[in-house]
C-alpha cells in the first residue's frame, strides 16, 4: 500500500511492480483508491472513498487531513484481505478512533479533543492540523515531563503559541522534579509570547478550569497525557484519566 500524496510513497510507486502494489490518496484521480471531497472538521474528517466500481461515502471520527490518508490505508488493507468496499466503509465509520490519538471527548457547542503529544513536534503536528476548522478560540492544555530532556521544553511552548489562541500550563508527570520548576523553566517563553496564558500545577483542576471558559465553537486540546491514565509524582503513580475528568464535567454542566 502505497500513499501517492506522499512524496516517498509516489517515488517507492515508480519502484515497485504494480501487480505488487495498491496505491491511494486524496484529491490524486491517478490512485487506485481515492480520498474525494474531503471535509475537515473539529470532530473528524468526511470523504468520498472511490475506487474501481464503487464510490462509497465515510466519516472518520479522528479530526485533521491526515486522518483521511490513515483512513484510506486501512481501507486499502481490508481491500487487499479481501473485505468488500461497502464493509470498510462502514467500519471506518463506525470506528471509535485510537484512544488518546487526536480523540474527540466532546463535540457540540464546544470540542474537547485528547492527544499524546508530547514534544514540541507533536504539539506542531496536532494543532496545526486542527486550526483551519477552529470557528472560535483554539485552547492547548500541556505540561512538560519531570526528570527527561529539560531541552524539550520551550519547543513546546513555541509550538503552543504558534497555533493556539490561548494555553493552559500544568503539570504532565513531574516525577520526583519540583513542578513549580518545570513551569519557571516554560513560563518565560510563554511571557514572551504575548498569548493569553494560565498556570494551574494540579492538572485535573487545570482540565476543569480550561473547560469552564469554553464558548461556542472554541477547541480544547489537552495534549500530553493520550491514553494514559495516570500521573507520577515523586515515587508516587496516582489515578487521572482525563477522560473520566471531562466526562465527569460534562455529566455535572447537563452536556
Amino acid at each position: 500500500m502505497l500513499n501517492l500524496a506522499d512524496p516517498y510513497g509516489g517515488r517507492l510507486a515508480e519502484e515497485i511492480p504494480a501487480q505488487r502494489q495498491l496505491n491511494y490518496a486524496t484529491g490524486r484521480d491517478e490512485a487506485e483508491l481515492v480520498g474525494k471531497n474531503v471535509t475537515l472538521q473539529a470532530d473528524g474528517v468526511r470523504f468520498e472513498m472511490v475506487g474501481k466500481g464503487f464510490i462509497r461515502r465515510v466519516k472518520f471520527p479522528m479530526p485533521g487531513d491526515y486522518s483521511a490518508h490513515n483512513a484510506l490505508a486501512a481501507a486499502a488493507a481490508a481491500l487487499l484481505l479481501g473485505v468488500s468496499p461497502e464493509t470498510a466503509a462502514d467500519a471506518l465509520s463506525s470506528s471509535p478512533g485510537v484512544r488518546g490519538r487526536c480523540e474527540v471527548l466532546y463535540s457540540g457547542r464546544f470540542t474537547v479533543i485528547c492527544d499524546f503529544a508530547h514534544t514540541g513536534d507533536g504539539i506542531e503536528k496536532v494543532l496545526s492540523g486542527l486550526r483551519p476548522f477552529v470557528r472560535g478560540k483554539l485552547v492547548a492544555l500541556f505540561g512538560c515531563a519531570g526528570e527527561r530532556d529539560a531541552r524539550k521544553r520551550e519547543p513546546m511552548a513555541q509550538a503552543a503559541l504558534r497555533y493556539a489562541d490561548e494555553i493552559i500550563l500544568t503539570s504532565d508527570n513531574p516525577r520526583g522534579e519540583d513542578p513549580y520548576h518545570i513551569v519557571a523553566d516554560v513560563e518565560p517563553t510563554l511571557k514572551a509570547g504575548k498569548k493569553p496564558y494560565f498556570v494551574e500545577i494540579e492538572r485535573r483542576r487545570a482540565i476543569r478550569f480550561a473547560l469552564g471558559r469554553l464558548a461556542e465553537g472554541d477547541l480544547l486540546v489537552l495534549c500530553g497525557k493520550g491514553h494514559e491514565d495516570y500521573q507520577a509524582i515523586d515515587g508516587v503513580t496516582i489515578y487521572l484519566d482525563e477522560h473520566r475528568i471531562v466526562a465527569d464535567w460534562l455529566r455535572e454542566q447537563g452536556l
